[in-house]
């Protein structure tokens, strides 16, 4: 049976690396693709960022992309939430049925939401950061309605900042920074989300809680979210499915596990990947390459 990969590089005429399917990675194939990009060239200036990259995402994930530094990965964030154009190829949302680029801001930003790695400090409270998100939905100058506001409540309920929802943005702990952001994005409505590196800047217990948040949201809310990893083991933990790119194309995408022990993580970081026993099913710990190998 073809894997998630195999399925995703045939639709996409893509490179990528194809794995065998489990059950799970089969019932993923038959969902709509919330997000594809096809042979998608860009560059900044006169440097190339991406070449030919091809990449799909099924609906109802949590969808990782991991890759060294400079490869391109928040680029794909950028072109997917229509902040930047390809110089060739498409990137479509709503199983290829609509085009980014041909969307109005507003239309945009009720089908994807994005949180940018930095962002800069507001000076209002965390309702009112979450009310921020209601912005696609009202028009031109309308105020806040009730709807508005039972939505930023709901959103703020689910990221576990409710009981925060009068304190000002810029006194909360990193951690509960990041899940009012979280909330902003909830608040949207869209149905795919983008994150640029949700766990930077949270110690790890933090991390560990942001990213369990963000697979439930997905999970229990019918969603589906891209997020840009740099810590592998996080990634590998709490991702549906991973994409790893380097030099500006994808090397592959599927199963945390057949990322982890396909050779691609390997040959993208120049690393050795070590399997290991845990109480939860498995875990990896990562080493560098000797110099001479």
């Amino acid at each position: 049976m073809s894997g998630a990969v195999e399925a995703g590089a045939s639709a996409l005429a893509a490179d990528a690396r194809l794995f065998a399917a489990s059950p799970d990675e089969a019932r993923r194939i038959s969902l709509p693709y919330a997000l594809t990009m096809r042979d998608v060239d860009f560059a900044y200036g006169k440097a190339p960022v991406l070449k030919g990259f091809n990449l799909g995402v099924p609906s109802g994930i949590l969808m990782g992309i991991v890759g060294p530094n400079g490869s391109g990965k928040s680029t794909v964030l950028k072109l997917a939430a229509g902040l930047a154009a390809p110089a060739a190829g498409e990137v479509l949302l709503l199983d290829g049925s609509c085009a980014v680029g041909a969307l109005s801001a507003r239309e945009r930003a009720r089908q994807v939401s994005y949180l940018p790695q930095r962002m800069p400090l507001p000076n209002m409270t965390v309702e009112e950061l979450a009310l921020c998100g209601r912005h696609a939905h009202r028009r031109l100058l309308a105020p806040m309605d009730a709807r508005d506001v039972r939505a930023a409540h709901t959103a703020m309920d689910e990221a576990g900042v409710l009981r925060l929802k009068d304190r000002p943005v810029r006194e909360l702990s990193g951690g509960q920074r990041q899940r009012a952001y979280l909330a902003m994005l909830l608040s949207q409505d869209a149905r795919l989300m983008l994150l640029d590196e949700p766990t930077s800047a949270l110690d790890i217990g933090a991390a560990h809680e942001m990213l369990s948040l963000v697979r439930r949201v997905v999970h229990d809310g019918g969603r589906t979210a891209v997020a840009v990893l740099h810590d592998l083991d996080l990634a590998l933990r709490y991702c549906d499915e991973i994409a790893v790119m380097a030099q500006g194309r994808l090397m592959g995408q599927g199963a945390p596990s057949d990322v982890a022990e396909g050779g691609l993580l390997e040959e993208a970081f120049r690393i050795i990947v070590i399997r290991h026993a845990a109480p939860d099913g498995q875990c990896y710990t990562f080493h560098p390459r000797p110099a001479d190998a």
